[in-house]
């Protein structure tokens, strides 16, 4: 989160990061699924911008039959782990500790796999792009579920050149980092691309308040 908190800092933005890890240098290290509106200072508890990267393990394309069955008539992705069922009511909480915050912009972040087809970001705008795309060497391609258009890059295709080819068990591109808070990081031009998109939304509705 320090590289995106840091871009709306660049544009005059006051920050606070939440992070469950305490390997992570941030504001306050809690658990976000217990998290309440009157843990966060009061001047951070009706922000303009709220980002939420959340676990991806039960979500994933690698481990998702593993934690979650197809309803064959909803469609929905059922959590069948006890893993999966508290990731699913941790988003659900954060969704409606959005909604008590009340922001301009909502944002969730997660790798392409199922979280994009879960119920608590439904009505969300589905933003899809691969981190090459924004200057790194690997794919990664990742969605960003958000209340506004983020006109992100659209996603590239695996075999294109604009990034390091990286076939599953191969120790290039994403598979070639270990270390899991390297892994979290997010492109600094996406950062900053995000910031901006959210700052400008942020202007244009202060401007017609």
């Amino acid at each position: 989160f320090a590289t995106m908190s840091k871009e709306f800092e660049k544009l005059g933005y006051k920050t606070f990061t939440i992070d469950w890890d305490d390997r992570f240098d941030v504001d306050l290290h809690a658990d976000i699924s217990e998290l309440r509106l009157e843990d966060l200072p009061e001047e951070f508890r009706h922000p303009d911008v709220v980002f939420a990267g959340t676990q991806c393990t039960t979500y994933s394309l690698a481990a998702i039959s593993k934690h979650r069955r197809k309803d064959p008539v909803t469609g929905a992705l059922e959590p069948v782990s006890d893993q999966a069922k508290h990731d699913d009511a941790m988003n659900r909480h954060v969704r409606e500790l959005m909604a008590q915050m009340n922001p301009k912009v909502i944002i969730f972040e997660n790798p392409m796999g199922g979280f994009r087809k879960m119920d608590f970001v439904s009505d969300l705008v589905l933003n899809s792009t691969c981190y090459c795309q924004y200057g790194f060497t690997y794919r990664k391609q990742t969605d960003f579920m958000s209340n506004i258009n983020l006109h992100l890059t659209p996603p590239c295709r695996y075999g294109d050149t604009c990034h390091e080819k990286a076939p599953r068990g191969s120790r290039t591109g994403l598979q070639a980092i270990k270390d899991p808070a390297i892994k979290s990081m997010y492109p600094p031009k996406l950062c900053e691309h995000i910031a901006k998109e959210c700052d400008e939304y942020v202007d244009k509705i202060n401007g017609d308040a």
